[in-house]
């Protein structure tokens, strides 16, 4: 299982937040918060745990992200509160999250196309040309 973790962890005991603090309440500044998302795949770690450590601070300047770990399916991020409000917070997450798949399904794209040898696209367009051009070719060839 692919691991990446940048940042030290706070240790201490961890107290699950309330629902309504979730749906209605903001940070408390100077609190250090843990979450903890689950996944359907990460096929970056390392590229998530930075997109994450990157953009959290563009959503509210006045947080800081700690501790960030990576698995395939699970990310752990430690961050600071500055009063932000939750429900903004959580919102965010899914949007920066779907952009870096959208980001490494392109990036991928590309390295599937670019590996593939000049000749072999040649070869390709020939065959194309040649379904769509074969009517009109054993027409004009059978007089």
């Amino acid at each position: 299982m692919a691991k990446t973790s940048f940042g030290t962890r706070v240790s201490g005991v961890l107290v699950p937040l309330r629902q309504q603090t979730l749906t209605l309440g903001t940070s408390v500044p100077g609190q250090i918060y843990e979450l903890v998302l689950e996944t359907g795949g990460i096929p970056d770690p390392e590229a998530t745990a930075n997109t994450l450590i990157r953009e959290i601070p563009n959503f509210d300047p006045k947080s800081r992200v700690l501790w960030v770990e990576s698995y395939n399916q699970t990310i752990r991020l430690q961050i600071t509160g500055s009063p932000f409000v939750w429900t903004a917070l959580l919102v965010a997450l899914p949007g920066i999250l779907g952009l870096l798949g959208i980001t490494l399904t392109l990036v991928s794209i590309y390295n599937v196309i670019g590996s593939v040898p000049s000749w072999a696209w040649a070869l390709l367009a020939t065959s194309v040309g040649l379904i769509f051009l074969s009517p009109w070719l054993r027409r004009a060839f059978r007089g």
